[in-house]
């Protein structure tokens, strides 16, 4: 572990502290038991408001005692998606939660639906696609949404907003290939495809030149409220 993260790690313990104003707040920092301890520990400051545990051992497994922890913090884990604000261009852990995530909603979506539609009536459904296999990045939507994270670590850097507000924010869109959302809805169960295609709703993108004002309407239009 390095004392620069060292460093971090006891400012964002001492924020919490104070903020809490507890005197028994107890912070556990984990590493490997390869890495040194000693320099997680030099970097506490001795006129510390809390108490600090080292706690060796990998993410992956058990560290703590059952119901032990009330907050959990772990930025340099690849979940937290750090710089981004999509899985374009993200940890393959990103892309896991957010598909994950997917097929949650789209379970409890067809549930719903089972149940409020007549038995033996057909559904139609849009959604945003991809074909199977291909990376995000190659749409112009993974373009964009690379374009905005660069935006907001600008000013970030700039100071209009801070960083752990960019590393929190994660736009909640989703492109499933046909091949995922038939196996979503088999494991259902309660619905059968009849049939399925992948269609381009924007054509004027192929157009040259691209109108840019066309595109920032179809874009404040369905992202607007999500940075509001």
């Amino acid at each position: 572990m390095r004392l620069s993260a060292n460093v971090e790690k006891r400012k964002i313990d001492e924020e919490i502290a104070e903020k809490l104003d507890v005197l028994n707040f107890l912070s556990n920092s984990k590493t490997i038991p390869s890495n040194d301890f000693n320099s997680l520990f030099n970097a506490l400051l001795a006129e510390r408001q809390y108490f600090a545990v080292g706690v060796p051992g990998c993410f992956h497994n058990r560290l703590f005692p059952e119901s032990s922890l009330h907050f959990l913090s772990d930025k340099n884990s690849p979940i937290c998606n750090k710089g981004r604000v999509h899985y374009t261009n993200a940890p393959h852990e990103v892309l896991n939660a957010y598909s994950t995530q997917f097929a949650m909603d789209v379970e409890n979506f067809l549930n719903a639906r089972a149940k409020e539609l007549v038995p033996g009536v057909m559904m139609v459904t849009i959604l945003s696609g991809i074909p199977t296999g291909m990376p995000y990045f190659e749409v112009p939507s993974g373009i964009m949404f690379d374009f905005i994270s660069s935006i907001l670590m600008n000013m970030e850097t700039e100071g209009l907003i801070n960083e752990d507000e960019v590393d929190s924010f994660n736009i909640p869109f989703y492109a499933v290939s046909p091949e995922e959302m038939t196996g979503l809805v088999e494991r259902n169960g309660y619905f059968s495809i009849e049939r399925m295609e992948l269609t381009n709703p924007a054509t004027w993108l192929g157009s040259s030149p691209i109108d840019i004002q066309a595109w920032m309407t179809h874009v404040r239009a369905v992202m607007e409220g999500i940075f509001i």
